[in-house]
C-alpha cells in the first residue's frame, strides 16, 4: 500500500520458503539486490481558480520580491511524492532449531503525481498561457531529475550504513524469534531509507526555489507585455525583507 507523504515508508515482509542445512552457524550470503523504480503520473491540470484565488494559495510567501514589477500569480505547481519499500528475507533453519535471517532483496518505489494550477483567465490569453505552462513544466522536470539523481544516493547510503554482507543478517536465533530478527533488520534499513528520503525532500525545496528566481519572474512578467500591453511601468518598490521560511510541506505549491 502507498503510505502518506514526505517519504513515509510501509515495510512489507515476504519470506522465502525455508531450507535446511547441516550447519551450526550463520554464513552471510551476498549483499541484497536493491531495485529502485521511479514512476510518474501525467500532469493533471486544474483551471478552477482565478489569479486572485491562486495568490492566496499556501506557499506564495516564497515568491521573490521584484525590484520593478509586481507579481501576479498566474500558475502554480504541486508535486505529491509517494514512496514504499519492500524487504524480502531468506531464512536458513539450522539443525538445533536455530535460524539465520538475511535480507536478500530491497525493492523501493517512488511515484510522482504533479498537479499544475493555471489561472482561469489564462484560457483566453494564449501568450501568457504558453509562458506560464513552460515555467510550471520546469518544476515538473526538476522533480523528475531529483528522484532519478537519488536512485544512486539511496544505494550509496545503504552501502555506507551496511558495508558488509553480515550487516544484512541476524542469527543464529531461536526459531521462535525469527519474526523479531526480521523486524530488527527492517527497522535498521528503513531508518536509512527514511533519512535519505528526508534529505531528498530538503534538496527538492532548494531546487524548486531556484527555479522561482527573480530573473525567472521578471522574464515571465515581460514575456507578453509588448504584445498585450498589459504591463505598465511602475517605480521601483522598496526592498522587501523576506520572512523566515516555514517548515516545508510537500503538498504546498512551489
Amino acid at each position: 500500500m502507498w503510505d502518506g507523504v514526505r517519504g513515509a515508508f510501509c515495510g512489507i515482509l515476504s519470506l522465502l520458503a525455508p531450507f535446511s542445512v547441516a550447519a551450526a552457524e550463520c554464513v552471510p550470503g551476498p549483499v541484497p539486490q536493491i531495485e529502485i523504480v521511479v514512476s510518474e503520473s501525467e500532469p493533471r491540470f486544474d483551471y478552477k481558480f482565478t489569479r486572485e484565488q491562486l495568490a492566496r494559495f499556501p506557499g506564495n510567501a516564497n515568491i521573490p520580491a521584484l525590484a520593478v514589477y509586481d507579481i501576479t500569480v498566474n500558475a502554480l505547481s504541486t508535486g505529491r511524492m509517494k514512496t514504499r519499500h519492500n524487504l524480502s528475507f531468506q531464512r536458513t533453519v539450522l539443525t538445533d532449531k536455530q535460524v539465520c535471517v538475511q535480507v536478500n532483496r530491497v525493492d523501493i518505489e517512488i511515484h510522482i503525481e504533479p498537479v499544475i494550477y493555471m489561472a482561469r483567465e489564462l484560457r483566453t490569453e494564449a501568450c501568457e498561457y504558453k509562458s506560464y505552462l513552460e515555467h510550471e513544466m520546469k518544476h515538473v522536470a526538476e522533480d523528475r531529475r531529483l528522484v532519478n539523481d537519488y536512485k544512486d544516493v539511496i544505494r550509496r547510503n545503504i552501502g555506507f550504513a551496511f558495508p558488509q554482507p553480515s550487516d544484512f543478517s541476524v542469527g543464529p536465533v531461536p526459531a521462535s524469534l525469527r519474526k523479531d530478527a526480521e523486524e530488527e533488520l527492517s527497522y535498521n534499513i528503513t531508518g536509512v531509507l527514511r533519512a535519505t528520503i528526508d534529505s531528498m525532500l530538503r534538496e527538492r525545496t532548494f531546487r524548486q526555489r531556484e527555479i522561482d528566481s527573480v530573473g525567472e519572474y521578471t522574464s515571465l512578467t515581460l514575456a507578453c507585455a509588448v504584445k498585450d500591453k498589459t504591463v505598465a511601468a511602475s517605480p521601483p518598490s522598496a526592498p522587501v525583507t523576506a520572512a523566515p521560511s516555514p517548515a516545508f510541506d510537500i503538498n504546498k505549491p512551489f
